[in-house]
């Protein structure tokens, strides 16, 4: 049927469905694919299944460019549909360094930039001028002990960040260089000789500085190794002569609670790690809670074989547990071993750091920097250089690492293998307060405070 003076006649009409129906089957197939993720690359010619970015850095006001063109959302962003390939990632804030990073988004992944804070722009304050050698914070972040060289005396400082209140714990020979070493959960500290044998020990209380013991003085006798307990109250282990005994200092109590019988141990959550001999393998092992609850071999591969004589000198010192994994560390090499019931790892070490923020270990050399988690199958070489390592430190609770190298300090996200510099002049010594975010260094001129 024709209508009077209309121009869609029927052959009209039949091309304009006929447009309308292929335009349907071709346009519909292309919205489903856009909308599940797909483009067309043009370059190779064919369909590419998309990716996407998610950002949630801290402070939540920084600026996010992609590609040199800025992401007009706010913290935490969510970026879809992205085409796979790689992509230049500026964060930027006002008085904070600038997070670099080339990312690559892969088809059907999301490309998670999470766990960041960037670090301040702030000039370092001099808090003292002087020659000062160790340097250690409580905590809580409000005490700083540090010592200091006067003409043939070593004076040991405690300063009160609060209150700027400062008072001299001790004045010993300089014959000896002295470690400062803080309680893991209150304000006690023990001061010692550097290396063991420890003959001069004191421990104080920096809330209370007159409250203070000579330990070896108690004792009388020179104490061989020590490790503050992990716990609110103020607890003390320490061997000396043929007792594995704890020191109570808010009391002034002691309490043998071991014979020392082993080549080495460690406490780990009130369970004693014990480096041993074998006599029937003639091997050393490690044995856990070996307090009289249960004997647990940490490993059953070879740790190392035990040589006649050696028996009071072993080739290797435990220096630290937690879990189900052990570190021990070769006094002729700078080399360390970490296992487990069922694993044995060997790296490069000479130092190391556990996170307190989790179960992160790091180990390095002046080369060399290593991680390890219970979540790895394995060490990861995080670092190999030429320019000497001194110190490592985590800054902050997503472990941003202070690297302290010979003659400047950088900082590195490890997640993402950024980094950047922090300091461009030689270190001394340092502590970190990472939950105030704040650093302390000595340099030659003086002590510092830097908030970063």
């Amino acid at each position: 049927m024709e209508y009077p003076g209309t121009k869609l006649i029927r052959p009209y009409r039949r091309a304009i469905f006929i447009v309308f129906v292929v335009a349907f089957f071709i346009i519909s197939p292309i919205i489903i694919l856009y909308t599940a993720g797909y483009r067309y690359d043009w370059t190779n010619g064919f369909l590419k299944e998309t990716g996407a970015i998610s950002i949630d850095v801290e402070p939540k006001n920084a600026l996010v460019f992609l590609n040199d063109a800025r992401i007009k959302k706010r913290m935490p962003i969510r970026l879809k549909n992205y085409k796979p390939g790689k992509y230049h990632l500026v964060i930027s804030a006002s008085g904070y360094y600038d997070w670099v990073k080339d990312i690559e988004v892969k088809s059907r992944q999301t490309v998670y930039i999470k766990e960041v804070a960037l670090l301040k722009k702030n000039e370092p304050i001099k808090i003292k001028s002087g020659n000062f050698d160790s340097l250690a914070i409580s905590n809580d972040g409000v005490f700083i002990a540090f010592t200091q060289k006067n003409k043939d005396i070593t004076e040991v400082w405690l300063l009160n960040n609060k209150t700027g209140d400062e008072n001299i714990l001790l004045r010993v020979p300089d014959t000896k260089q002295l470690k400062i070493t803080w309680a893991k959960k209150n304000n006690y500290l023990s001061i010692n000789d550097a290396t063991s044998p420890y003959r001069q020990f004191f421990i104080f209380n920096a809330d209370n500085p007159t409250s203070q013991w000579n330990l070896v003085q108690k004792i009388k006798s020179a104490v061989e190794k020590f490790q503050w307990k992990n716990s609110e109250n103020p607890e003390l282990f320490f061997s000396a002569g043929k007792q594995i005994s704890v020191f109570y200092p808010a009391t002034g109590q002691q309490t043998d609670i071991a014979k020392n019988i082993y080549l080495d141990w460690y406490f780990e959550n009130g369970q004693m790690w014990a480096l041993r001999r074998d006599e029937k393998t003639k091997l050393y092992v490690i044995t856990k809670d070996a307090l009289g609850f249960s004997s647990e071999l940490v490993s059953s591969d070879k740790i190392f074989e035990y040589n006649s004589g050696s028996e009071k000198n072993p080739p290797i010192n435990l220096i630290a547990a937690s879990g189900d994994y052990a570190l021990l560390k070769k006094k002729d090499k700078p080399e360390m071993l970490l296992i487990s019931k069922d694993k044995k790892f060997t790296l490069s070490g000479e130092k190391f750091l556990i996170s307190k923020y989790n179960d992160w270990w790091l180990m390095w050399t002046p080369w060399e920097l290593w991680s390890f988690s219970a979540r790895d199958n394995e060490p990861a070489l995080l670092s190999r250089s030429g320019e000497q390592l001194q110190e490592v430190m985590t800054l902050d609770k997503y472990n941003t690492l202070g690297l302290i190298w010979a003659d400047k300090t950088t900082v590195v996200f490890p997640y993402y293998l950024v980094a950047h510099e922090f300091i461009n002049n030689k270190i001394i010594s340092s502590a970190d307060d990472s939950e105030a975010r704040v650093m302390y260094y000595t340099d030659e001129s003086g002590l510092w405070k830097l908030n970063y």
